[in-house]
Parts: C-alpha cells; structure tokens; sequence
C-alpha cells in the first residue's frame, strides 16, 4: 500500500479509525514475517471499533445507505473469518490477508465510506 493513499474524509473520528486500518495494512505489506496473533488481535478490534462506530453515526441520522453499508461490514467480517480459519501458515496468512485487506481499503474508503462522510458532514460540519 501506498503512504500517499488519502484516507482522510473530512470526519475526524472516521480518519483516525482509517489511519490505524492504513498502518495495520502497512504492516502486512512491510515483510513476508508480520505477527500472524498481532495482526489479528489489532484487525479483531478494528473491526468492531470502526463499524460499531460507522453504525451507531448511520442509524442516529437516519443514512439512507445503511443497510448496504452494514451489508458490506458484514461481508468483511466473514471473509476475515474465512481468512483466519483457512490460513493455518504465517505466509499463507499474509499474502491472503495482504490482498484482501489492500483491495478492501482502498474501495470501501474511497467509494462507500467516502458517501458516508460526505453524509455526515451535511449535519456535523465542524468535524473536519
């Protein structure tokens, strides 16, 4: 992954979430040798931190996306899922979760979280 990639929406909590998804991936991609528990554990808490959080915001102001964007969290939950069950090496893991976790960001960040900021930023504009 790229450092330049440009994760920043315009909602503060959005982008500090997307900035440890973008270090977690940064590691992965750094070496073929990443710490196969740590990964997980961090990409475990990601998941429940950034969506619980996506939702809580997507339900309180009533997004009319919300249930494609939940549709998409839950498609990530389960191919992480997958990943972590059929992954029994550190290097199978790696290159899986490597190609999933690149592909992933830059589509669901750039595309579908991005609609959602410029959403939320119609009723917190001081966010930014």
């Amino acid at each position: 992954m790229n450092d330049e990639i440009d994760y920043k929406l315009g909602i503060i909590w959005q982008d500090v979430q997307h900035r440890r998804i973008a270090k977690i991936i940064k590691e992965v991609n750094s070496s073929s040798h990443v710490n196969y528990e740590s990964i997980i554990s961090q990409l475990t808490y990601y998941i429940e931190d950034h969506f619980d959080t996506e939702e809580q915001y997507m339900r309180e102001y009533g997004y009319d996306k919300i249930v494609s964007h939940n549709n998409e969290h839950k498609d990530f939950k389960n191919k992480f899922k997958e990943i972590i069950e059929a992954c029994f090496t550190d290097e199978s893991f790696n290159t899986t979760i490597s190609l999933f976790l690149n592909e992933w960001f830059y589509r669901h960040i750039s595309e579908v979280d991005n609609e959602l900021a410029v959403f939320l930023l119609k009723y917190e504009p001081g966010n930014a």
